[in-house]
């Protein structure tokens, strides 16, 4: 029998086990309360082991009974069979030792399995969760892994569909060829990567004579009667049998962040042709996903450039000097806000694109630049993505960039991409690329002119609310993270089918499930706050977990005027500063419109927030028509130049240095 199992304590028994000092055994013999209160101890550590065990342990008959017995407070009892067992199975090895102890009570006041209070550690419960998961994972494989993914579209299954992939380089003309292909339907949907770029597909759907409605995250146009849709492709209806799909930049299958939302589309979509367009580097992926995985038909058509596309011989010396119609390329908003600057003390006008832009002013912007307002156009990576602009010249101001992790070389695609740009069919038949600095000549040359060789990849899914609520309760009613956890292992080596990156979801659950207030908050409500546009700034997040604690307490969240009125009642600004705050208030504003379309009753300012949301837009984009735009320090006031490396002025950086 298990010595932790005994019904008393002798002097050996409190030394040796619970490693007592001399002073500590004295105080406890002759004391039955407190040897009683040691027992109690040690059932309440079993007791919390047990529970913490897989879910066929719980269930056992001996168990419930061994539960029910020290909830009930029963001090004096006879081993139990289930414990005995239990022993057996620590005996051949099965569990570590330490596992099984009960709380040692030690002079440093060291825990094993219990703190104070009774709690579980949280170190020990972590490794009995990860302990759980591996067991659960195991079994799951069996029976069920990711490749019976495709079993969740049960109206896609049903029918008998075919895919049709437009493949080619930028300004090959596979877009339009899509469209064409979308307007002979007699019902279709429309899916783009951007909001912007779903706007441009209602028109030409519209174009060609059919009435389209349109559907992103943060805009409804519902048209009476209209048989096709333009829509962000995270927002596909999966559940409405139409004729014709057309997924655009169907490359993007292979993003580790938002490749889900195509594979999904792929997979799920009950449409009886799917057009895709795209680069070829998906070709492969895109055979063994749809042809051996799905066992459906594809076609694939090859289209060549329209166009030539050349590589200037000379770096490009002055930038203010480029002639209209360029393209200058940075890869932050501080390079592309320093250009911009930069050429408009030169005397140029200037559109500017990145990504901390909304998609109403990005229009704006775009639409300054299409109708000659302005001449030069700077921005980031984002114009690879679809935007159609009439550039005659891409110059790279850089040939690197910062990915999030590391600064490194562009790769061959990324160059193409965007050089592609250059040349627009009808205005500049011929696209030149060019670099600002004399050594990037060649690497750019190189590049556009490499042969790319497609390499096989998988595709990436991200769980539903119904996946992870399966998998919660196979663990036994845990945590939302824990469910997420357990679904990304449920990929198997060399799948075509595997997790997408899921740390924002699982970023998102823990900072739900470690804020108290809001631990009672239901699984489906969980679920859809961890699927929420929340942007990893602290100004955003702070308003997402205080949003969230007033939905727990079932408060509805009214939107403040006041807090937004530095940009709502002001026509524009000269400082970085007050224009990058006003940038990140759209994206707050664009997260509350996403909750109140999903909890409108909690979130009932949807009307107050377009408004508001449209008045800052302005507001930047005044501050963007604005020459001499600056930075100021926060502590000083000094002006900076947009460039400069540090938040504050050099001599406020240095001050606080003396004074660490």
């Amino acid at each position: 029998m298990n010595p932790y199992f005994k019904d008393y304590y002798t002097k050996r028994d409190l030394k040796d086990q619970f490693h007592f000092t001399d002073k500590r055994i004295k105080e406890f013999l002759g004391k039955p309360d407190r040897i009683e209160k040691l027992k109690g101890s040690t059932n309440q550590s079993i007791h919390l082991y047990f529970k913490s065990r897989v879910k066929e342990v719980m269930e056992h008959p001996d168990y419930i009974s061994h539960a029910a017995r020290v909830s009930e407070g029963a001090s004096e009892r006879p081993a139990g069979k289930f414990e005995e067992k239990f022993v057996e199975k620590i005996k051949k090895g099965r569990f570590d030792r330490h596992e099984v102890e009960p709380r040692r009570v030690i002079e440093e006041r060291k825990t094993w399995g219990v703190v104070r209070g009774g709690r579980p550690d949280a170190s020990r419960q972590e490794k009995l969760a990860k302990a759980r998961l591996k067991e659960l994972v195991g079994k799951l494989r069996k029976d069920w892994d990711l490749n019976e993914y495709k079993e969740f579209f049960p109206l896609a299954r049903d029918m008998k569909r075919k895919h049709i992939f437009f493949v080619g380089p930028t300004n090959s003309g596979k877009s339009y060829r899509g469209f064409n292909e979308l307007a002979t339907a007699s019902s279709g949907i429309y899916l783009a990567p951007l909001r912007l770029l779903a706007l441009e597909g209602q028109e030409e759907i519209e174009k060609r004579g059919k009435e389209c409605s349109l559907l992103t995250g943060e805009e409804i146009d519902m048209k009476e009667g209209a048989q096709f849709m333009a829509s962000t492709i995270e927002m596909a209806n999966l559940d409405r049998q139409i004729d014709c799909a057309l997924i655009d930049e169907v490359q993007l299958l292979l993003d580790q962040n938002r490749g889900w939302a195509w594979s999904q589309a792929l997979v799920g979509i009950p449409a009886k042709t799917i057009i895709m367009t795209g680069s070829d580097d998906c070709i492969p992926t895109l055979r063994r996903l749809i042809e051996e995985y799905l066992g459906e038909e594809l076609e694939i058509i090859h289209l060549e450039r329209i166009g030539k596309l050349e590589v200037l011989k000379k770096h490009v010396g002055n930038l203010a000097k480029v002639e209209p119609g360029s393209a200058i390329i940075a890869f932050s908003r501080r390079a592309v806000l320093a250009y911009k600057k930069e050429l408009e003390d030169g005397g140029r006008k200037v559109s500017v694109l990145y990504g901390n832009l909304s998609p109403g002013v990005r229009r704006e912007e775009a639409k300054r630049f299409r109708s000659g307002e302005t001449d030069i156009l700077v921005a980031t990576d984002c114009i690879g993505m679809g935007l159609n602009l009439p550039i005659k010249t891409v110059i790279f101001s850089e040939t690197e960039k910062y990915d999030g992790k590391e600064v490194r070389p562009l790769t061959t695609q990324e160059v193409k991409q965007i050089a592609g740009r250059a040349g627009r069919y009808g205005k500049f038949e011929c696209g030149y690329v060019g670099v600002a600095t004399q050594g990037n000549v060649s690497m750019i040359n190189q590049s556009i002119h490499a042969v790319h060789e497609a390499t096989l990849e998988s595709c990436c899914v991200r769980p539903t609310e119904t996946q992870l609520e399966v998998l919660r309760d196979q663990i036994g009613g845990g945590s939302i993270k824990s469910a997420i956890s357990l679904f990304s292992q449920l990929s198997k080596t060399n799948s075509i089918i595997v997790c997408s990156d899921l740390s924002e979801m699982v970023g998102l659950a823990e900072r739900i499930e470690a804020t108290t207030a809001l631990a009672n908050m239901s699984f489906p409500d969980k679920y859809l706050f961890i699927c929420a546009p929340v942007s990893a700034t602290d100004f955003v997040i702070e308003s997402y977990i205080e949003w969230l604690i007033s939905y727990s307490k079932n408060v509805p969240v009214e939107l403040d005027e006041e807090k937004y009125s530095a940009y709502t009642n002001n026509g524009s600004t000269s400082e970085d500063n007050i224009l990058n705050f006003a940038e990140n208030s759209v994206k707050t504003l664009t997260l509350y419109h996403w909750l109140s379309r999903k909890r409108v009753s909690h979130f009932p300012s949807l009307e107050k927030c377009e408004e508001i949301r449209d008045k800052i837009n302005t507001f930047i984009e005044n501050s963007l028509k604005k020459r001499g735009l600056h930075r100021k320090c926060p502590q000083c006031a000094r002006k900076l130049p947009l460039h400069h490396m540090h938040k504050v002025c050099d001599e406020c950086f240095r001050g606080a240095r003396r004074y660490r």
